[in-house]
């Protein structure tokens, strides 16, 4: 009797094990398909040099080129997660436009991966196709990664962080993922500043304890205090002012008016709330 328990008990593994090796060739597929769909749609609706946000990280990076280490006095210079890459770029490729894109193009294509393995994990195929189309044609997306420009590099390390938590509260929370995920939301920040609002959404889960025991969201924080911890350090040692980048994120456009020149009339009612309001109605 315990002989036919214990194979029925293999013929069952195996057939796990088939239907696990098949849903993942499918995830690779898909997620392959998605990629070359996305090289595509950018192919036949190409940016290239803008001559506005991409020239000054081309600056940036030739100043890393010239100098190391090298401290850049405007916010652009100091999004060291797409200047870095855009000058070892250029190292290797020289100054041309492939060296210029490049570091976009590729976190643009990490972020369609992730998202795409992330709704394949918690859906199924139709759900993630109908993502797979509207990621390979958002227009904001398309347009912004043939040229040098940070959106889908912040992007891709905050929807990639919450894919890991996400995971860990699925499988069990532990050490690694967790980790991970706080290092990737201080390289949002390092990013842009913007990333503040993901960083409020995870404050929101931890007082809320939701999907794990609180002090896991801990570990998160560890692996953010790791990176933004350290960078403030660094600014602290060359120039004696650990708020380096807040100051100057601060102060980086005393002489433009956003509500005017990017607003579109958008009515200003109070600085906590007015850059929400531009998000929605510009």
């Amino acid at each position: 009797m315990s002989q036919h328990i214990e194979a029925a008990g293999q013929v069952r593994d195996a057939v796990g094990a088939k239907r696990g090796e098949k849903r993942a060739a499918t995830a690779i597929a898909l997620t392959l398909g998605a990629i070359a769909a996305f090289l595509v749609v950018v192919g036949v609706f190409w940016t290239g040099p803008l001559g506005s946000d991409d020239t000054l990280y081309w600056q940036a990076s030739s100043g890393w080129l010239r100098h190391f280490p090298y401290l850049g006095n405007s916010h652009w210079a100091l999004r060291h997660t797409l200047v870095i890459p855009l000058a070892l770029s250029r190292l290797a490729l020289g100054d041309g436009l492939l060296a210029l894109v490049l570091p976009t193009l590729i976190a643009a294509l990490a972020l369609i991966a992730v998202l795409v393995l992330w709704t394949w994990r918690v859906s199924d195929a139709w759900a993630t196709i109908l993502a797979i189309a509207l990621l390979v044609t958002n227009p904001l997306l398309v347009v912004l990664s043939s040229t040098a420009w940070i959106d889908p590099i912040e992007i891709l390390f905050v929807f990639a962080g919450f894919a890991l938590i996400a995971s860990a509260m699925d499988n069990g929370a532990s050490w690694p993922p967790l980790l991970s995920a706080g290092v990737l939301a201080g390289l949002a920040l390092m990013s842009r500043e913007t990333t503040v609002f993901s960083l409020v959404a995870v404050g929101l889960l931890f007082l809320a304890g939701y999907g794990m025991e609180r002090r896991w969201y801990l570990v998160i924080g560890l692996g953010f205090v790791a990176v933004a911890g350290g960078e403030a350090l660094l600014y602290w040692a060359i120039t004696g002012d650990p708020v380096y980048r807040a100051n100057i994120a601060v102060h980086h456009d005393s002489t433009i008016n956003r509500w005017i020149a990017q607003g579109s009339g958008t009515p200003i009612l109070h600085p906590l709330i007015d850059p929400v309001i531009m998000l929605l109605l510009s």
